[in-house]
C-alpha cells in the first residue's frame, strides 16, 4: 500500500510540475516595436528597438557591422543597435534575433552600399565629446566651470587639427555631444556636471584605478570621448590621457596589443578617458602671445595621446635618451632632460622671445624650432606631421574604444564582463 501511495504521489507531483511549466511557457511575453529597418545610410548610424517582455532575453547576430549595445537583458528595455559605415560597393543585410525561452523576434536590417572603392582615409570623422565636470562647490568657477566655456575650449582645440593651423588636413573634428547616453537631449551640449566629494584628485591614481570605482562616470567610449574636468592634487600636471590599444591584425607600433577587438564600457575596470586640470581651464593664448598653459593646447595635446600620438622628444626609462620613440620619422627627436637643464640655466633677469625658448637640438639633424603639438613648453604648437596623421587615422580606423566608422573586417562581437586590460597613460 505504501509503495502504491508513493507512486500515485509521484505521478501527481509530476503532472502538477508539468502543468505549471506549461503555464509559464504560455505566459512568456516578447514583443518588439519594429522589426524591419531598410536602406540605412552607408555612413552608418543607430537604430533603436523597444523590447517588451516579462522574461530574460538574449540577442544573437552574425554580422560584424551590426552591434547591439547589450547582448542580454530582462523585462522591458530599449535596445540600441550601432550600424557601422559600409565601405564596400554592395548593399548588405542581416537578421538580429532576440530570444526569450523559445520565443524569437527577428529584426531585419539592410544598409545601402558604399561608394566605389571607398577609402576609410577619406571619411570625415566627427568624434562626440562629453566633458564630465566634477565639482564640490557650485560657487567655485574653477570647479563648476562657466557655461559655454568648455565649448570655447573645444573650438580652439579643434583648430590644432585643421589645415590652417597644423598645416595638413587630419579630416576629423571633435564635436560636443548633443544627447546623453540614454538618447535624451543635453541641456548643455557636451557637458555633464557631477557632484563629487573627493576633490582635488590625484590624477595618476584616478587614471590607473583598476577597481571599477570610477567607471560609472564614463559614457560608452565607442560613442563618446570622455573628458574628466577636475582640480589635480599635483599643480604641475595640466592634463593626462589614456593611450589607445591596437589589434593583432592591425597592430600599430608604440601601442598595447589586445586580443578582444570589440571592447565596450562593460569590459572596463578603469576610467578610459582624458583628465584635464580645471585649475588651468581659463588659461588661453592671445594673438600676440602663446600661453603655454592654454587649456585648448592642453586638450589638443591630450587628444593627440588619446588618438595614438606619443611625445616627439625621447622617452623610455628616462628623457635623457636621444632616440626616436614616437614612431614618426618626420618629427625630430631631442633630449628633453638636456633641454630642461638649458632652460634652468638661463638668466631669469633677462627677457626671452618664444623663438629663442623654442630652440631645440635634434638627435640627428641639429638645431630646429619646436612647433609640434606633441611637444612640451616652450613651443609654437602649430604642427602635426604626415606621419602623425597616419597614426591618428590608423587608430580611428582600427582601434577599439574609439568612436566612428571602423574597418569592416574587424570582429565586433562583444565579450561580456570585465577584461584584464593593460593601462597605459600619458601626460
Amino acid at each position: 500500500m505504501k509503495i502504491v501511495y508513493n507512486t500515485i504521489l509521484f505521478t501527481l507531483l509530476f503532472l502538477a510540475t508539468s502543468c505549471d511549466h506549461s503555464e509559464k511557457i504560455d505566459d512568456i511575453k516578447l514583443e518588439i516595436s519594429q522589426n524591419i529597418f531598410r536602406n540605412i545610410d552607408n555612413n552608418g548610424g543607430k537604430i533603436t528597438v523597444a523590447i517588451t517582455s516579462n522574461s530574460e532575453w538574449i540577442t544573437a547576430n552574425s554580422a560584424d557591422w551590426c552591434i547591439p549595445d547589450k547582448y542580454q537583458g530582462e523585462g522591458n528595455d530599449i535596445l540600441t543597435i550601432k550600424i557601422l559605415a559600409n565601405t564596400k560597393h554592395a548593399n548588405r543585410q542581416t537578421n538580429l534575433i532576440i530570444s526569450a525561452q523559445g520565443i524569437n523576434q527577428t529584426i531585419k536590417i539592410s544598409q545601402q552600399k558604399g561608394e566605389v572603392n571607398q577609402d576609410l582615409d577619406k571619411i570625415h570623422y566627427q568624434l562626440p565629446v562629453i566633458f564630465h565636470v566634477l565639482y564640490q562647490n557650485e560657487n567655485d568657477i574653477n570647479q563648476y566651470i562657466k557655461e559655454d566655456h568648455l565649448k570655447d575650449v573645444l573650438v580652439r582645440a579643434n583648430h590644432f587639427y585643421q589645415s590652417e593651423k597644423c598645416g595638413i588636413d587630419i579630416n576629423l573634428e571633435f564635436v560636443l555631444a548633443t544627447k546623453d547616453k540614454n538618447g535624451t537631449t543635453l541641456p548643455e551640449p557636451g557637458v555633464e556636471r557631477v557632484p563629487f566629494n573627493e576633490l582635488p584628485i590625484d590624477c595618476e591614481k584616478f587614471m590607473r584605478d583598476n577597481t571599477g570605482k570610477y567607471t560609472s562616470l564614463l559614457w560608452e567610449p565607442n560613442e563618446y570621448i570622455n573628458i574628466m574636468v577636475y582640480p589635480f592634487t599635483d599643480s604641475q600636471i595640466l592634463g593626462i590621457s589614456t593611450f589607445p590599444y591596437s589589434l593583432k591584425d592591425f597592430f600599430l607600433e608604440g601601442t598595447q596589443q589586445v586580443s578582444a577587438s570589440w571592447i565596450t564600457l562593460e569590459n572596463l575596470s578603469f576610467p578610459y578617458c582624458i583628465s584635464i586640470n580645471s585649475s588651468y581651464i581659463y588659461e588661453q593664448s592671445t594673438d600676440e602671445r602663446i600661453n603655454q598653459n592654454d587649456a585648448a593646447i592642453t586638450l589638443a595635446h591630450e587628444l593627440g595621446h588619446y588618438l595614438g600620438l606619443r611625445h616627439v622628444f625621447s622617452e623610455g626609462g628616462t628623457t635623457s635618451m636621444c632616440t626616436d620613440t614616437d614612431y614618426c620619422k618626420d618629427t625630430p627627436s631631442y633630449n628633453r632632460s638636456e633641454y630642461e637643464q638649458w632652460l634652468n640655466n638661463l638668466d631669469k633677469q633677462n627677457k626671452y622671445q618664444l623663438k629663442d625658448l623654442a630652440k631645440r637640438y635634434s638627435c640627428e639633424k641639429g638645431e630646429y624650432e619646436a612647433h609640434n603639438i606633441m611637444d612640451y613648453a616652450y613651443c609654437f604648437y602649430n604642427e602635426i606631421t604626415l606621419e602623425q596623421r597616419k597614426r591618428i587615422r590608423h587608430i580611428l580606423n582600427y582601434s577599439p574604444l574609439i568612436p566612428g566608422p571602423k574597418e569592416s573586417r574587424i570582429d565586433t562581437r562583444g565579450v561580456q564582463g570585465r577584461l584584464n586590460l593593460p593601462i597605459c597613460i600619458m601626460k
